[in-house]
């Protein structure tokens, strides 16, 4: 996967995750946790911790667009300028 943040600055590598789990949230959904430097790396872009996982299921995660974004805070602040996200064959 790789992610360009506004300024140019690029993430560049293979997921990996962690067992599945079955809580995304407020729904029950078998997710995975991806493992690496992205919490760390979106976190601090963010301002805050983040935790990025895959769903098990088809469609599990998705509400409308390819990415679905989950918080108990508001998504408006760190996040109005988003970065370009290109996940291969997603």
């Amino acid at each position: 996967m790789s992610l360009t943040f506004p300024d140019g600055h690029k993430i560049e590598a293979l997921l990996t995750f962690c067992p599945t789990i079955n809580h995304l949230g407020i729904r029950q959904v078998e997710i995975m946790p991806v493992l690496g430097d992205w919490n760390a790396k979106l976190g601090a872009f963010a301002g805050r911790a983040t935790r990025q996982v895959r769903t098990e299921g088809p469609n599990g995660g998705v509400d409308i667009k390819p990415i679905t974004l989950v918080s108990t805070g508001s998504l408006a602040d760190g996040f109005d300028a988003w970065a370009e996200l290109s996940i291969p064959g997603g």
